[in-house]
């Protein structure tokens, strides 16, 4: 059995992460966050930094999101717009609608939701858990798009969605 386990050993050190997760497509999606956490990794020597959201599956029009599999929403920092669609989606995870006039509360509530993610200090100093968007449910619009680049997108329309 040891020639088999320093097989796989040797095995998974020569894979490559693949780095492709399992992305909300279009459809009418009710989505419970799981976990919300910024992750920063090193590549070609340079720091990347992406905001990741998983959430369960509640409900969905499309086939492939079976309910209580995992589904993820990512947002990379060098994209251009990413703030503005990061706010829409926190918009409606701390329940206000991101297609109305947000109040000053609301703006606030985001900022610091905003800067927990990103600060644990900061975090820690609010008394906030560590996954405290845990539970969350927000209904998501998935709707077919195309990239500056050409590529596909789905782009989101995120709205509060009430707990059951």
């Amino acid at each position: 059995m040891g020639s088999e386990i320093d097989a796989l050993r040797t095995a998974m050190k020569a894979a490559q992460p693949s780095g492709k997760g399992v992305y909300i497509e279009a459809g009418q999606h009710v989505l419970d966050i799981d976990r919300a956490f910024v992750k920063r990794s090193m590549q070609g020597g340079m720091t990347k930094e992406s905001w990741i959201v998983e959430f369960k599956v509640v409900s969905s029009t499309n086939p492939t999101h079976e309910v209580g599999s995992t589904r993820s929403y990512v947002e990379n920092p060098a994209n251009q717009g990413w703030m503005e669609r990061f706010k829409s989606f926190l918009s409606a995870a701390v329940g206000a609608d991101p297609a109305g006039k947000l109040s000053a509360e609301d703006e606030i509530t985001i900022s610091d939701v905003t800067v927990a993610l990103r600060y644990d200090e900061y975090r820690d100093e609010r008394g906030w858990p560590e996954n405290f968007l845990k539970g969350r449910r927000l209904h998501c619009e998935g709707m077919a798009g195309v990239s500056k680049s050409g590529g596909p997108v789905t782009n989101k329309k995120w709205t509060p969605a009430p707990a059951v």
